[in-house]
């Protein structure tokens, strides 16, 4: 049994079949209180929600010829204890050690021959605490259904996850490269009847239909400007496998206080923070700042309400010049430029 990745999701897989040096791996860090449970328990407690995430048990497999998408086929070899790792750090450690751990994790591609995620237990850490690190291929999730994976994985409560359904899984057989390739065929040759549909439907409604049209054509019109190459500075240019992690803390209050007073949203804090960091770095290193300095793509859920564990990228995405040449933090807080 397979099923074909939706052109988004393949998107992050060609891309790193592209650039080799790139590794499409996401990444979330959950801090925790408390001693680091045994591994053992913590691949028990795994094993049992497995039922919960269908994508965990699958792998991606490339269609022959590149006639279609790749698709998630059932692994017929799948072994849990490849995937849920445990690294020890050097007692006490801080956070400066676990972010150098990370960035380690961080700058090895995941085995394309298996399901596309990690989990790593990390013990050592100062002040009783150990941290569990989720290392997902973003062909797979985004921002969002990765972070609701932990609602998956860990229990709401001390007594534990009540009524976890019970574990029925056995894998399919995995199709032959003659299989999805036919498969693929099947697809192509009833691509045009579809595509006959959709003219029948947009005939049927010709005003709805211009004004679709209008719209996309005022679309690709704001998205022409972001053809440009960025402005050159020492931000550009090729990158490496290597990867480095760092984390900055701020209290959840202090930004909604901040976002609420200036009349903004959340996210328009946190980008002005950013564009502050950037405006500092570039400063220290000597370069001239002005608003096309720094362009970013800040991607933006698209989610129906429901569908947050839904394993797949929902998100469309913003191309904003970041206000690096504005020393007010204040004027930075403004909704940034869409180019």
């Amino acid at each position: 049994m397979s099923d074909h990745m939706s052109p988004l999701d393949a998107a992050f897989l060609t891309l790193e079949d592209e650039q080799p040096e790139a590794s499409m791996a996401i990444a979330s860090v959950a801090v925790l209180e408390g001693p680091a449970p045994a591994q053992q328990e913590v691949v028990e407690a795994i094993r049992a929600r497995l039922p919960l995430i269908e994508r965990y048990r699958q792998k991606a497999r490339q269609v022959p010829l590149d006639l279609g998408p790749p698709v998630w086929v059932d692994d017929p070899q799948f072994d849990l204890r490849h995937h849920v790792r445990r690294a020890t750090l050097a007692a006490p450690s801080g956070d400066a050690e676990l972010d150098e751990l990370i960035a380690r994790i961080m700058s090895r591609r995941l085995d394309r021959t298996r399901p596309l995620w990690e989990y790593w237990v990390i013990d050592g850490l100062s002040g009783d605490r150990w941290a569990l690190v989720s290392k997902v291929h973003h062909c797979m999730v985004d921002g969002v259904s990765g972070t609701f994976l932990y609602y998956a994985i860990f229990d709401e409560s001390p007594e534990g996850a009540l009524g976890l359904p019970q574990d029925t899984w056995s894998p399919h057989a995995e199709p032959s490269p003659l299989r999805l390739a036919a498969g693929a065929l099947r697809d192509l040759l009833l691509s045009p009847v579809e595509q006959a549909r959709m003219l029948g439907r947009a005939l049927a409604s010709p005003r709805a239909t211009t004004g679709r049209v209008a719209t996309a054509a005022r679309g690709l019109v704001s998205l022409a400007g972001t053809l440009r190459p960025a402005a050159a500075s020492t931000l550009t240019g090729p990158i490496g496998e290597r990867r480095r992690y760092a984390a900055a803390r701020a209290p959840l209050a202090d930004v909604k206080g901040i976002a609420r007073r200036a009349g903004v949203t959340f996210n328009d804090v946190v980008l002005s923070a950013i564009s502050g960091a950037y405006r500092a770095l570039l400063h220290e290193r000597g370069e001239e700042v002005h608003p096309h300095t720094v362009r970013s793509l800040v991607p933006v859920s698209v989610r129906a309400p429901g569908e947050e564990g839904v394993c797949e990228n929902r998100i469309s995405l913003l191309l904003a010049q970041l206000p690096v040449h504005l020393a007010d933090p204040a004027g930075r807080c403004a909704p940034c430029t869409n180019t």
